[in-house]
């Protein structure tokens, strides 16, 4: 049994006529890099100008070729349009049934994959919305099918699909986060949340739970709404080990094998802080506890992380605040 990846984010697009993206191609890339560390097998990232139609198809052809042992993941990250189409780098607006790859296709290359195992992660929406993740096109769409009769046939016996919303529904991005709501929440989920791991494992219907609840409430903060959604079956539990960030994803996003921050509050100038900032905060604290470094360095305060912080008087939360 081997495991197979291929990982597909689009930011930006051949045609000007279609607005680019904030976080597609580094959710792919964060994706990609997390699988291949950890499940190793064969992965393949395609983003912005390698992700083309063709290139693309090429790989779902590759894939069916595997054996009926293997476990595929297939993930994409851009823009769906609303006539149920997944937006290449190279899709032209004039000729959109001919230059994107429509669900419908997309269902006949997974009839053709014999894997046993086969989950698709799709951050995009058929839906329309500001700052969401669909091709704003004029047109109406030609199929009135829904997007959840094409999604069902996409799913099916040993296939799930984990989307980033409702069908009519938009997805979105956070630039702040660096990811699209879901694939951010997602990546949380894979890298050992705690309530999607049991014994050691992490189990993928436990995971669905963990990135519904935590997407429904970040886009709930911007006042939207967002449902991510579960579709086909897989019979017995799906289970991977807890996901580690290894020199993929290092190489990938070298800011995270950043130093950590010790008690010495000099050691803040590895976050940026000026100089200047750091003397005045020595002046007044001589160094930094135990609740402070662990605001920094196991929840991400300095990575742009929401935190409350409950704690006694005088235990140092006015720093954390600063921070």
């Amino acid at each position: 049994m081997r495991f197979h990846g291929l990982f597909i984010g689009i930011d930006r697009y051949a045609s000007t006529e279609i607005a680019e993206l904030t976080c597609a191609r580094r959710d792919a890339v964060a994706l990609e890099a997390l699988f291949a560390d950890t499940l190793c097998g064969n992965t393949v990232l395609l983003t912005d100008t390698d992700a083309t139609l063709g290139k693309i198809e090429g790989e779902l052809g590759r894939l069916t070729t595997c054996s009926s042992e293997d476990i595929v993941v297939i993930s994409f990250s851009g823009h769906g349009s609303p006539d149920h189409e997944l937006v290449m780098h190279d899709s032209n607006l004039r000729d959109l049934g001919g230059t994107t790859l429509p669900l419908d296709s997309l269902a006949s290359w997974f009839s053709k994959i014999p894997a046993k195992r086969l989950v698709l992660f799709l951050d995009c929406c058929f839906s329309g919305g500001i700052g969401a993740k669909v091709l704003q096109v004029d047109a109406v769409p030609r199929d009135l099918r829904s997007t959840v009769h094409r999604l069902e046939e996409l799913a099916g016996e040993g296939r799930v699909i984990l989307t980033a919303s409702k069908s009519d529904e938009p997805a979105y991005e956070n630039p702040r986060l660096g990811h699209g709501f879901f694939t951010y929440h997602l990546l949380q989920a894979l890298q050992g949340a705690k309530e999607v791991v049991d014994s050691g494992k992490i189990s993928v219907y436990r995971l669905l739970e963990y990135v519904t609840k935590r997407v429904i409430d970040a886009a709930r903060l911007i006042g939207r709404p967002q449902h991510p959604t579960l579709l086909g079956r897989i019979d017995g539990e799906i289970t991977w080990p807890v996901f580690v960030a290894g020199s993929h994803y290092r190489a990938a996003f070298p800011e995270t094998s950043s130093a950590k921050a010790t008690s010495n509050i000099f050691s803040l100038s590895a976050f940026g802080f000026p100089p200047e900032l750091l003397t005045a905060w020595a002046g007044v604290i001589p160094s930094l506890n135990e609740l402070q470094l662990s605001a920094i360095n196991d929840y991400g305060i300095l990575e742009g992380n929401h935190l409350v912080v409950s704690a006694p008087t005088s235990s140092g939360k006015t720093m954390i605040g600063e921070l």
